[in-house]
């Protein structure tokens, strides 16, 4: 259910039976693939509601303010259901929901946006990440909340960044690794790999025509794909896992078209009839980047060592 409060909308996801009863400690920000550092942010809210014995609350706003901003499509890690299901197993006594953005509530003050917060659910406790900003113009900085917490009576809790290695532990890392085709480094930072899900829909059948029947995978123009190449893939169909090897790009091969990408899924040792099923993508490692082939038969060869390479992978 949608509610409205002083011109804010918004929806609980997860843990929707909780009543809200209580003071709460509450956690705003995007979570884009809900990764590691997320997590830390999470377990502090779940151990200061049990401390307190308060209710444990996390919001992000939706959809993304870059794109009510700056007008743009903002290529996600993970859609809000993936994020809100992450949620929900990892941390199930939290209620997660969104906020509807838009430009009304991006003109609103740090200052009006967190009275919402303690007008609404009684927020005693506020935790975030050192990095995030609130309100207008981004003028609600960590130092400037502090300040706000003195004056309007509520515990400002921040967290620092997580590191790995030399990097920081960011959504905006985990989309570059991803795109570099740098999958399997994401499993690091996020804790799980990357997917990709998609609807099972009729193709050429060219693969089945060179001994590896594929499953063609529908994405949209704006999901956040690896860099084009080879993978060795985990496919999730009906609640089952299978090895795979999938290929994602243009193709060139086989046809001219260099504007639309194809997500291509062969899975290995399977025959399924898989049209208008439902399959995940869990990206695992890329062994290769596309590559153009004189004739079909150097391209039917180069797949076969292609599954004979990921087999292993998936072996180990």
């Amino acid at each position: 259910m949608t509610r409205l409060v002083a011109s804010v909308n918004y929806t609980f996801l997860t843990n929707t039976s909780a009543q809200l009863d209580s003071k709460s400690v509450v956690t705003i920000g995007n979570f884009d693939g809900v990764h590691c550092g997320h997590q830390r942010i999470f377990a502090k809210v779940v151990d200061i509601a049990a401390a307190k014995q308060i209710t444990p609350l996390a919001f992000s706003f939706y959809p993304h303010p870059r794109e009510v901003l700056g007008n743009i499509k903002v290529a996600l890690i993970t859609t809000v259901l993936q994020r809100s299901n992450k949620i929900a197993k990892l941390f199930p006594k939290i209620k997660y929901g969104k906020i509807d953005f838009d430009l009304a509530l991006a003109q609103k003050s740090a200052r009006a946006f967190l009275q919402i917060l303690i007008d609404e659910f009684a927020m005693s406790d506020l935790v975030i990440g050192t990095t995030t900003h609130i309100g207008k113009n981004r003028e609600g900085t960590p130092e400037r909340i502090a300040q706000l917490a003195k004056s309007m009576g509520f515990t400002l809790h921040l967290i620092e960044p997580l590191k790995v290695g030399e990097h920081v532990v960011s959504s905006t890392l985990i989309r570059n690794l991803i795109t570099k085709g740098e999958v399997e480094r994401v499993v690091e930072v996020m804790g799980e790999f990357f997917t990709t899900s998609g609807e099972v829909i009729h193709g050429q059948q060219l693969g089945g025509a060179l001994g590896f029947p594929t499953a063609n995978v529908a994405c949209f123009s704006s999901q956040l794909l690896p860099a084009n190449g080879v993978y060795a893939v985990w496919a999730w169909v009906n609640g089952k896992r299978y090895p795979g090897a999938a290929n994602l790009g243009y193709r060139p091969t086989l046809e001219q078209d260099n504007v639309t990408r194809h997500l291509e899924v062969h899975l290995l040792n399977q025959e399924m009839n898989l049209y208008g099923s439902d399959m995940t993508v869990a990206w695992v490692q890329k062994i290769r980047d596309e590559k153009k082939f004189n004739s079909l038969k150097m391209l039917q060869k180069q797949v076969s060592l292609d599954v004979i390479k990921i087999n292993k992978i998936l072996s180990k």
